[in-house]
C-alpha cells in the first residue's frame, strides 16, 4: 500500500478552504465526556431499562449515519480540492510550455541567421572552387564530391537528422551548379530526390515550432476556462449555507454527532446500571481503547445486551399475583383499624408468595377493594419496594379502586412507573380520605394488590446467557 501524501492534501485543501483544514482529513468518533456518569444519574431512571435501550438504539443508528455523511463530505471536499489544484497546475504547465517554446524559437531564429551567413560563405567558397576546377578542367573531382554528398544526404534522411539534411541539401545546390558547368551529369535523379526529401523535412522542422505553440496555446485556453470555473466553484464553497461549503456542512454534522453521542453514552450508562439492579446482569460499557472504533464497540455491546434480554424473554412466565393487604400488614404500623383510619397502609409482601421463582418483576398493578358497600370506588397513591441500590422510590397514582365485583371494567392496569421493580418487600399505600363516590375509608374491609408479574423458574436460572450477580 502506498504512502498517503498528506502534505499535498493539506495544501490542496488550504487553497480552497483556508488555513485550518486538519478536520477535513480527520476521523470522527465519540469519547466519554466529563461528568457523563453524574448527568446519567440525574437525567435517567435505570428502572426504565427497555426505554433506555430503545432510545440508545435510535441514537446509535443516527450517529452511524452522521458519521457516514461526515466521511462522504470529507471525500468530496478532498476530491474537489485536488481537482482544483490539478487545474491550476495544468494552467501553469501550459504557460511554462509556451514560454519555453518561445525561447526555443528565438534560439532557432538566431541559429538560422547564423546558418544563412555560413551558407553564403560556403557558396562564395564553392564559386572559387568552381573557378579553380574549371581552370584545371578536372571534372572527376566535382563528380566525386557530388556523389559523396548525395550519399551523406541519403543517410541523413534515413536517420531523420533534419538539420544535417538541410545543410547537405545546401551544399548539393552548390555542387549541382558546379557539375552543370563542368558537364557532370551522373546520378542526377538520386540527387534531386534527396534534395526534395531534405527540403520537405527541413520545411517540417521550420513549421514544427509554430504548430507546437498553437497546440499549447489551445490547451492553455482550455485550462484557463477550467480554472475560471474552478475559481467560481471555490468562491461558492466559501458561502455560508451553500452545498459546496463542505467545511461548514462537516462542522454541522460533527456538532450533531457529538450531541447525539453524548446522549447515547449517558443512556447506555444508565441502562448498564439498570441491568445490574434489575437482573443482576453485570456488564460495564467497554472502555475506549487507542483506536477510532468506540462507536462500533458500543454498538456491539448494545446488540449483545438486546440478544441476552431476548433469551430471558423466552424463559419468562407472566401471571397475576394477588396479595391481601389486611393479611400482610406491617405490624410496626399497627393493626388494620389503626392504619385504615390514618389512610396509610404499610403492606409487606413476602418472598413466599412467589416460591421457586427468580427475577420476579412487576409489569402492571391494580388495587381491588372489599368493602361494606357494593358500589363506589376509592383512589390511592402506591409506593413500591425499592430495589437495592436504587435511590429514588417509585410511586404511582391509582385513580380507581373498584370492588372485587364491580360493574365497571377491571382490565385497566396501572403502575407503568413501577415497571421492572420487585413486588417483594414493603408497599406503602396512601388512600384518599374521601373517595370520588363519597365512600368512607371505614367501609373498607380489605384491599388487594393485583400484580401482573414476570419471572423465571429457579430451575431455569442456569439457562440464562449470563450469571446473575446479587445486588447490594
Amino acid at each position: 500500500m502506498g504512502t498517503l501524501n498528506t502534505s499535498f492534501l493539506r495544501d490542496a485543501l488550504t487553497s480552497v478552504y483556508g488555513e485550518d483544514t486538519t478536520h477535513l482529513i480527520g476521523i470522527l468518533d465519540g469519547r466519554p465526556h466529563e461528568g457523563a456518569a453524574e448527568n446519567a444519574a440525574q437525567r435517567f431512571n435505570p428502572v426504565r431499562l427497555e426505554t433506555l435501550l430503545e432510545q440508545s438504539a435510535l441514537l446509535l443508528d443516527r450517529c452511524g449515519k452522521n458519521r457516514d455523511s461526515f466521511y462522504d463530505l470529507q471525500i468530496k471536499a478532498v476530491e474537489f480540492a485536488i481537482e482544483r489544484k490539478r487545474l491550476c497546475l495544468a494552467f501553469e504547465r501550459q504557460t511554462a510550455e509556451i514560454e519555453l517554446n518561445r525561447q526555443l524559437d528565438e534560439k532557432d531564429a538566431t541559429s538560422q541567421s547564423a546558418a544563412q551567413g555560413a551558407l553564403a560563405d560556403a557558396l562564395l567558397r564553392a564559386k572559387q572552387l568552381f573557378t579553380q576546377q574549371a581552370a584545371a578542367r578536372d571534372p572527376a573531382s566535382g563528380a566525386a564530391t557530388w556523389v559523396g554528398k548525395a550519399g551523406e544526404l541519403a543517410f541523413a534522411n534515413a536517420t531523420q537528422n533534419h538539420e544535417e539534411a538541410k545543410s547537405l541539401a545546401s551544399e548539393l545546390e552548390v555542387l549541382r551548379l558546379v557539375s552543370d558547368i563542368l558537364g557532370i551529369r551522373g546520378s542526377i535523379e538520386q540527387v534531386d530526390g534527396s534534395r526534395a526529401v531534405a527540403r520537405e523535412r527541413a520545411d517540417f522542422g521550420m513549421f514544427r515550432a509554430p504548430k507546437v505553440n498553437q497546440v499549447a496555446e489551445s490547451r492553455q485556453k482550455r485550462s484557463q476556462i477550467d480554472r475560471d470555473a474552478s475559481d467560481q466553484l471555490a468562491a461558492l464553497a466559501a458561502v455560508s449555507g451553500h452545498p459546496l461549503n463542505y467545511e461548514q456542512r462537516s462542522q454541522y454534522i460533527k456538532r450533531e454527532f457529538d450531541q447525539d453521542f453524548a446522549d447515547l453514552y449517558e443512556r447506555l450508562l444508565s441502562a448498564a446500571d439498570g441491568l445490574r439492579l434489575i437482573y443482576g446482569y453485570v456488564s460495564p460499557l467497554p472502555a475506549p481503547a487507542d483506536k477510532t472504533l468506540y462507536l462500533t464497540d458500543l454498538a456491539i455491546w448494545l446488540r449483545r445486551v438486546i440478544a441476552d434480554l431476548l433469551a430471558l424473554e423466552l424463559l419468562q412466565d407472566q401471571y397475576s399475583l394477588i396479595v391481601s393487604a389486611r393479611n400482610n400488614l406491617s405490624s410496626e404500623k399497627g393493626d388494620w383499624e389503626t392504619q385504615i383510619r390514618s389512610g396509610r397502609l404499610s403492606v409487606r409482601v413476602p418472598a413466599s408468595v412467589v416460591p421457586q421463582q427468580e427475577l420476579v418483576r412487576i409489569r402492571g398493578l391494580r388495587l381491588l377493594a372489599q368493602s361494606q358497600s357494593a358500589t363506589g370506588f376509592w383512589s390511592a397513591s402506591c409506593t413500591a419496594p425499592s430495589l437495592p441500590g436504587l435511590k429514588t422510590a417509585q410511586t404511582c397514582l391509582i385513580g380507581r379502586i373498584p370492588n372485587l365485583n364491580p360493574s365497571l371494567p377491571e382490565d385497566i392496569r396501572y403502575g407503568k412507573s413501577l415497571h421492572n421493580l420487585s413486588p417483594v418487600g414493603t408497599w406503602e399505600i396512601d388512600l384518599m380520605p374521601l373517595s370520588p363516590t363519597g365512600n368512607k375509608l371505614g367501609e373498607l374491609n380489605d384491599l388487594y394488590l393485583d400484580l401482573l408479574v414476570t419471572s423465571i423458574p429457579s430451575s431455569r436460572k442456569g439457562d440464562l446467557p449470563w450469571t446473575v450477580k446479587p445486588v447490594g
